[in-house]
């Protein structure tokens, strides 16, 4: 498992929330046919934009589900 931490956009995440990268840059949740490159892995939290948290890498890339 390949755990980091990463800036993520604004928003409130829970644990195993798929994420995507945004046109900033920063990790972002994923929406219907977004890309999926990582998950959130911390304890749940609502962020602003920029903060950083803990992300598991993607074991591959995959769509979000519709």
């Amino acid at each position: 498992e390949q755990e980091y931490t990463a800036r993520l956009a604004a928003g409130t995440y829970a644990k195993g929330d798929a994420l995507t990268v945004n046109a900033s840059g920063q990790m972002a949740a994923a929406g219907l046919d977004a890309v999926v490159v990582a998950y959130y892995d911390g304890e749940g939290a609502t962020l602003t934009a920029g903060d950083r948290d803990d992300i598991v890498i993607a074991p591959r890339n995959r769509t979000a589900p519709a």
